[in-house]
């Protein structure tokens, strides 16, 4: 890292990098951190991967690369092996364009067309302000791109690029196989250096709706504004076992409280959730209160109440989110909607217990654990992977419409009609529509041990750092699973391992931290861990 001393530094002891000053930026590997410099200065949200596409397409011509665009909007580059590689094999290196766009509620930022202010902190990390950074998978990006120097040896490769992974893995679901020619696949959507990727969750989108009956407000009320922000967050399928607060969840058990002290409030509205890979971080609900009936000694109580309901939930939730803060303030109604109208006390108590019965968190955890040899302990250590888990990631109510969604992550398919029932049953007994679809499979774990590719990286990783790498599967989702379903003509929603694995693959990344969080961030130094291992591969492939 350079120490340039005209670069600007701000009170937190980070470097804001942007056009006016001369940037502190990591130089090693210097292409490499070049291209993710250029990802990041395009907007690239989920379904807003034009710009991306364009600069990926402008870079296959400026270096005389053959490219194809699928119907989909994915995008091929083709490059030629170095010299004395041209027998070998292609390998086919896999990433998406699109990235999570998240931001803290005090920050905003148009994610269509303003580019991310990058930041270097002193602890060695480049993270973004205030907003996610979009490593995943923009670091991916660059590292692939990185790959076609000159001086780089590797066989002929493939680079894929696919749209709109974040919102369902929908551009690599469209993949057009014909465009492929490669049976060996690298993915470098993993946010862990050193751990290798050979499975991974499969997922199910639930959406619940309904209509509620509303009525006119009284004219004797005041509508009071109950927001709840800090929570950590953080993805949906790598953080949801570590029993981090969901927003939703917490809101509706302090609603629940105050009817169940008898405190008289209607229900304007509720607003929690941005994706369905995030868990939830911040919420509001607008309540209305009658202040004709000793109002002073009503809010006194509430916030009694809502001072219980924090210090109950940091009873047990992990140190790192027990930062959170709620507020309650009083508003004027038109602000935050445009009616007046609050729903019924029938389709309040209604609201209130649907929300709350929504299933979340892990469910069950993976029987069959992938174990690695650890040099330092020298016994065998096991990691406990969810198998089956729910994240309640969206809750709106608005003029009597209600929105809500969840995130069902799997590895085998048979295990989530347990929850599937839950939710079916949720919506009979409310009497409210349910929508269920399939997203994507899951990645069955296969016979590892006759994966070349990854005998080949662990080799160059035993090699380089004198340790061996730990394989695992992820409760993540991965486009892994699905590109090898369509390269060998499979079906998307299976899991039967018996098939001929015709497809070898792998997954691996460097370490980002806070994954689809404002506070994501990229280590540096795995970052250059990472280009030693994939360079010195790419010479034994």
């Amino acid at each position: 890292m350079s120490n340039n001393k005209d670069s600007k530094k701000n009170t937190n002891g980070n470097y804001n990098l942007n056009n006016d000053c001369n940037l502190i930026f990591p130089s090693d590997p210097a292409e490499v951190w070049q291209y993710f410099k250029e990802i990041s200065s395009i907007p690239r949200a989920s379904g807003n991967e034009e710009g991306i596409r364009n600069y990926l397409i402008d870079f296959a011509k400026k270096n005389n690369f053959s490219y194809k665009v699928d119907k989909a909007g994915n995008v091929y580059i083709y490059v030629s092996a170095s010299d004395q590689y041209e027998n070998h094999h292609p390998i086919l290196i896999q990433n998406h364009m699109d990235m999570v766009c998240d931001s803290t509620s005090d920050v905003k930022i148009d994610f269509k067309n303003h580019p991310l202010e990058l930041i270097v902190t002193e602890d060695g990390y480049v993270k973004a302000h205030k907003t996610t950074l979009g490593a995943d998978n923009g670091i991916g990006m660059a590292v692939a791109l990185a790959l076609t120097s000159k001086n780089i040896k590797h066989p002929p490769l493939e680079l894929l690029f696919t749209v709109d992974e974040e919102t369902g893995l929908n551009g690599a679901q469209h993949i057009e196989k014909d465009f492929i020619s490669s049976k060996r696949l690298l993915n470098f959507d993993t946010g862990n250096f050193g751990t290798f990727y050979v499975g991974c969750a499969g997922s199910i989108k639930v959406e619940l709706k309904a209509k509620f009956k509303e009525e006119e407000e009284s004219s004797n009320s005041v509508a009071y504004r109950l927001s709840v922000s800090g929570f950590t967050g953080g993805h949906s399928g790598g953080e949801i076992n570590k029993q981090k607060a969901n927003a939703i969840k917490f809101l509706i058990d302090c609603l629940n409280r105050l009817d169940s002290e008898k405190i008289e409030y209607s229900l304007h509205g509720f607003i929690a959730g941005k994706a369905h890979n995030i868990i939830p971080r911040e919420a509001f609900a607008v309540i209305c209160i009658n202040k004709s009936i000793d109002l002073e000694n009503k809010i006194t109580n509430i916030l009694k109440i809502l001072n219980q309901a924090k210090n109950d939930w940091c009873s047990f939730l992990p140190s790192n989110d027990n930062q959170f803060s709620f507020t309650f303030n009083a508003c004027p109604v038109h602000t935050e909607a445009e009616s007046t109208k609050v729903l019924s006390l029938k389709d309040k108590k209604r609201f209130l217990s649907i929300v709350n019965l929504i299933p979340h968190g892990v469910e069950s955890y993976c029987i069959h654990q992938h174990q690695h040899q650890d040099n330092e302990k020298k016994e065998e250590v096991s990691y406990s992977i969810p198998s089956l888990s729910s994240n309640f990631s969206l809750c709106k109510l608005h003029d009597g419409d209600m929105l809500l969604q969840s995130s069902i992550r799997f590895f085998n398919p048979q295990e989530c009609f347990k929850l599937l029932n839950i939710f079916n049953q949720i919506a009979s007994l409310a009497e409210i529509e349910i929508n269920i679809k399939w997203s994507y499979p899951s990645w069955p774990v296969a016979d590892y041990s006759e994966n070349n590719l990854l005998k080949t990286i662990s080799s160059n990783y035993e090699s380089l750092f004198n340790k061996n790498p730990k394989i695992l599967i992820t409760h993540t989702g991965l486009e892994c699973g699905i590109i090898v379903d369509r390269l060998r003509d499979g079906d998307l929603l299976t899991t039967n391992t018996n098939k001929k694995n015709k497809i070898e693959a792998l997954s691996l990344g460097m370490n980002i931290l806070a994954i689809h969080t404002p506070d994501e961030r990229l280590e540096i130094a795995s970052v250059q861990n990472f280009w030693k291992l994939i360079t010195s591969a790419m010479k034994d492939f």
